[in-house]
């Protein structure tokens, strides 16, 4: 995903902090910081269905691009053997071996249809937001190393790389400027994400998948809460 701001949706809104430099130095660490993790992701998934890939980052025009190569089958099933190596060896774990059977046949479900290409397209913001709901889960139960600092920036980066995504999601649908902004960078780099996964899906909008993307971080949201309260109720009693 090249050129494509956040905060373009906030200068449509005239928000009046947007020209704050303090704000749009916090905005562009927050941004960059879940670029990273976007393009990790891609690359990731990518290389777990057999496509050898590369991340890269434009950092002058603040976005970033996954360069996939062909697919090379023996990379899916050298990872089905690393799984079976690794039932075998913890055969007494039943936890495990059920986990990594259930894991090996949701991976293989996916590979052997077109859904494993709309996961690899998805998650560039899907690793955003498990990034950011395990730093929030972090600053929100304390699990730093003893900092107040650290605490604090967990769970800061945590909501950000949360937030920027559902105000992504949300914009390309309901602002104008940013949703033509997006089909702009679609045609001149290559098309960016919503817009792969409308076609890989046959959707007839990208309208469908942003909404999913918002609901993803409301999830994204709700779990470090319930954890949360579950661990807080399990102290008192």
């Amino acid at each position: 995903m090249i050129g494509i701001t956040k905060i373009s949706i906030m200068y449509e809104l005239n928000l009046p902090f947007v020209e704050n430099f303090i704000f749009v130095l916090i905005y562009h660490a927050v941004h960059y910081m879940g670029i990273f993790f976007h393009e990790i992701g891609h690359a990731a998934f990518a290389w777990a269905f057999g496509y050898p890939s590369i991340p890269m980052f434009n950092i002058y025009e603040g976005g970033g691009l996954a360069l996939y190569l062909g697919r090379i089958d023996a990379l899916v099933y050298i990872l089905y053997g690393c799984i079976g190596f690794f039932i075998y060896k913890f055969r007494s774990d039943r936890l495990f071996v059920i986990g990594a059977l259930v894991l090996l046949l949701i991976h293989a479900s996916f590979n052997f249809t077109q859904i494993h290409m709309i996961l690899i397209s998805f998650m560039g913001h899907g690793t955003e937001y498990i990034v950011g709901s395990y730093l929030f889960y972090r600053a929100l139960l304390d699990k730093t190393l003893g900092s107040a600092y650290e605490t604090f920036f967990n769970g800061f980066f945590g909501l950000g790389i949360i937030f920027g995504n559902m105000i992504l999601f949300w914009g390309v649908v309901n602002v104008p400027v940013l949703r033509a902004q997006y089909f702009e960078t679609s045609a001149s780099y290559g098309h960016n994400d919503f817009v792969k996964i409308q076609q890989e899906m046959s959707l007839s909008s990208i309208d469908p998948v942003a909404y999913f993307g918002v609901l993803c971080g409301v999830v994204s949201l709700i779990i470090p809460l319930i954890l949360y309260a579950y661990y807080k109720n399990r102290e008192v009693q």
